[in-house]
Order: structure tokens, then sequence, then C-alpha cells
């Protein structure tokens, strides 16, 4: 664990504790207590960012729904070339939807670039948030680019927030039977939409647990 990450996680949150190392350093050593004040940050970051997951972890399965999608939907715009690509987000950026995607995180404007010619590409676009590179033999469509726009609004993951900000793009520039197409394959891919709960554990609850994780090591060796 490094020192700097420790003292960025417990400053860059409010968290509902008003001292969650205090309260278990009650319980516990001052090491396992700024353990459990990271792990409580953790949490509580996930929760204010609409995540589930700390890492990107369900992007391969969300991939996998937007290619059954994409076989399913016929209707996408194609772009001749890059101008009608920038000309198609502006139009996005200039919408009141995206003002309002926008009020509080993201880019209001985003400029759109054309990806070098290359064999077999791995990905159709990439968003740097204020810029978008598009693939010139995969990614000049309509769906590309609003799921990387949905990135550049200020989502640079695939978790449940970011997949709602994109379906209500798709709704608004696709149309709402495209967007009930893609809720559909997301849906039989297993990711949810909601985030009903992130459960944090007490100080107690986490240090039980922590136990039962190192005699299961000292078992393990």
């Amino acid at each position: 664990m490094r020192y700097r990450d420790t003292i960025q996680d417990l400053q860059l949150h409010q968290l509902k504790m008003d001292d969650p190392f205090k309260t278990a350093r009650k319980i516990m050593n001052d090491d396992l207590a700024v353990k459990y004040a990271i792990y409580y940050a953790k949490k509580n970051r996930l929760k204010n960012q609409g995540r589930v997951a700390y890492k990107d972890s369900t992007k391969s399965k969300f991939y996998d729904a937007e290619r059954r999608f994409e076989k399913k939907w016929p209707l996408t715009i194609k772009f001749n070339n890059i101008e009608e690509a920038q000309k198609y987000a502006k139009r996005v950026c200039k919408s009141k939807l995206w003002g309002e995607l926008t009020q509080t995180c993201g880019y209001k404007n985003v400029t759109i670039v054309a990806k070098k010619l290359v064999k077999d590409p791995a990905t159709a676009g990439t968003s740097w948030g204020y810029k978008i590179q598009l693939d010139q033999t995969c990614g000049f469509d309509q769906y590309v680019l609003l799921h990387e726009l949905a990135h550049s609004a200020g989502y640079m993951h695939h978790d449940v927030s970011y997949r709602k900000v994109l379906l209500r793009l798709v709704s608004r520039f696709m149309g709402t039977d495209a967007a009930k197409l893609l809720k559909s394959e997301i849906k039989k891919a297993g990711l949810k939409m909601i985030i009903k709960n992130i459960p944090i554990k007490t100080p107690l609850q986490w240090l039980i647990n922590y136990n039962k994780m190192i005699d299961m090591r000292k078992l393990i060796k």
C-alpha cells in the first residue's frame, strides 16, 4: 500500500461516519484502522459514482451486449468522413440533454479525429474526454460515436452510471426502440441498470472478515 494513495483516498471523500479511522481505532490497531478507512472511502466512491465495481470488470460483458445490439439494429447512421462525424457530435453537444449530462462533469464540446488506417483495429473508437478518435474502417457510425460520447460526458468506465447515460443518448438520437433493444441486450448479459444498495461493513464486521482471511491464508501456507 502506498502512503500517497492512502492519504488521497482519505481526503477525497466526505464520509458518512464522522471519522472512520477513529471509530475503527477503538477495536483495532492503527494499521488496520487505516485499511478500514480506505475500504470505507472506496465503497463510498463507488456509490457516489454510480458504480458497483471499483475496476471496469463489466466491460467484456457490456461489449458482448453491444455486438448483439448492433447486429439486430440495422438503422445506424454511417458517416462517410470525419467531417460528418464531427457535425453529428456538434449536434449532440448542442442538445439540451448533453447540457444536462455535462452540468457537473464531462466536456461541453468534443473534437472528433480519425484514427490512422491499420489492419484489424482493436477498437472502433476511443475517448479522451475532450477528444474522440474513430477508426476509419469500423468506427464511422452513429452508435460508436454515441458510445464514446457517453465516456466524454464524464463516465470513463462501463458501469451502471455509464450505461444509463448511454441509453439516454441512444433514446434521444437513435430512438426509443433502439434504446429498448440495447437495454434488453444489457440485461441479457446479466448487467445491472440500478444500484439498490452498496453495503458497507461496520468496523467490527470488517475486522471479523479480515481475521478470517488471515486465518485462511495461514492454512493454505
